[in-house]
């Protein structure tokens, strides 16, 4: 590992000088630009790197975010990290990433690294573990002031940034019946996950708003072996697809937007249309959406916007160290009009 000492026996110059240059906190030292790119230039021939553990015992911020994700989220949750990682970058930070499936205890162990490290603050788009709040709240207790969550966590006191899925699926419920549909299905994975919750609750409360009875909903829980893209074609036709023929379902909602685009080919092997017979609304606002046949109305959950509310709660965390501080943010996700659910009951506008 090569130290501010070797620069310094290098270049012949005090060790002081190099750490200050490297630091970029020259003060009142005097040193030519001539001088000090030099000290730079060698310190990167040289391999040389920061001892960030010196940096955290010295009470230096050692400008990193550790973020939390599951390694098995949907595509969209990397996109949100993605954007995270490169607003983060814009103010200063860099990101070490933290992957856990189904296990606190894995998460644990990422947040333990994360301190190992001196990570000035956390963001976690992995929290959902139902029915283990108690283990979650002592999970994260003794870093709640310096961390923000993206989804409302079991936790009360703590900064988050929500996003509205409910009252997304409920205007895609009266979208669908604008277009014709009266027989509107909602089809999820059978997870208790709190964004499967909040779509649900959406899509009732479309229905009550368009005075359906309970007995007019079409809830479907599909099994975990369908959840992806690649789910076996055998499972998938008899599950969702039987579902959506047996209730004659003519407007379906729910869907990430893989398992919609899946949906559609696999009703049109038998014959039926999108959107003539079945109208269509995936979710997450997937690139391939606009090409498909026909383009696929989504949801789109505004990932910029969650990544740039989630760090300025976490900045506002690291100013008030010690302090936490329970804010949050709403992001209200958009529908995408496409022609998956044109209507041809009336003229209605779309968008490509």
């Amino acid at each position: 590992m090569v130290r501010l000492r070797d620069i310094a026996n290098k270049l012949g110059i005090s060790e002081s000088l190099v750490s200050k240059v490297l630091s970029g906190k020259l003060g009142s030292t005097a040193v030519t630009e001539e001088k000090a790119e030099l000290i730079r230039r060698t310190a990167g021939e040289m391999g040389y790197a920061p001892n960030l553990n010196a940096r955290s015992l010295a009470g230096k911020p050692s400008r990193i975010i550790g973020i939390l994700i599951d390694s098995t989220a949907p595509p969209v949750f990397f996109r949100t990290l993605a954007a995270i990682e490169r607003i983060a970058s814009g103010h200063g930070y860099r990101c070490m990433i933290g992957e856990a499936h189904d296990s606190l205890e894995n998460l644990r162990g990422n947040v333990d690294i994360f301190m190992q490290y001196g990570v000035d603050g956390i963001i976690s788009l992995a929290h959902g573990y139902p029915g283990r709040k108690t283990e979650f709240i002592r999970l994260f207790a003794d870093y709640l002031d310096r961390m923000v969550f993206v989804g409302k966590p079991p936790h009360p006191d703590v900064a988050y940034v929500e996003i509205d899925r409910a009252s997304a699926v409920k205007e895609a419920v009266r979208h669908l019946y604008d277009c014709g549909a009266r027989r509107i299905a909602f089809i999820r994975g059978r997870r208790n996950w709190a964004s499967l919750r909040q779509r649900q609750e959406g899509y009732i409360a479309g229905m009550k708003s368009l005075g359906f009875e309970e007995k007019d909903w079409r809830i479907y829980h599909y099994s975990e072996e369908i959840m992806t893209a690649d789910a076996p074609r055998e499972s998938f036709k008899k599950q969702i697809v039987r579902y959506i023929l047996e209730t004659r379902a003519d407007g379906v909602v729910g869907l990430n937007d893989f398992i919609a685009h899946r949906l559609i080919f696999e009703l049109a092997e038998r014959g039926v249309r999108c959107p003539e017979d079945v109208r269509i609304v995936g979710s997450d606002n997937e690139p391939f959406t606009r090409y498909t046949i026909p383009p696929l109305t989504t949801i789109d959950s505004k990932t910029e916007l969650q990544a740039e509310a989630v760090l300025e709660l976490l900045l506002e965390q690291l100013s008030a160290p010690g302090k936490t501080v329970p804010r949050r943010k709403i992001i209200t996700p958009e529908l995408i009009l496409r022609k998956s659910t044109q209507s041809f009951h009336k003229k209605q506008e779309v968008f490509p």
